[in-house]
């Protein structure tokens, strides 16, 4: 998936692809993705937790200067 995906092509696959993890291959993965449509497919499996992740940046400190 890349530039020129649409939204709805995006998610589709991505759709898709979890949904095949989890009912064909039923393997551990950790599935990361920007579609929170995705999250509904918790509703459906038991074995599937959505989880959000979020972070700061900090700058780093200018150096000592001694």
């Amino acid at each position: 998936l890349g530039r020129g995906t649409s939204t709805h092509d995006g998610v589709a696959i991505a759709w898709g692809t979890l949904q095949h993890l989890l009912e064909a291959q039923r393997c551990l993965t950790l599935f990361v993705t920007h579609y929170p449509q995705l999250a509904q497919l918790c509703a459906n499996h038991a074995n599937l937790g959505a989880y959000y992740m979020a972070y700061t940046e900090q700058k780093p400190r200018p150096a000592d200067n001694q």
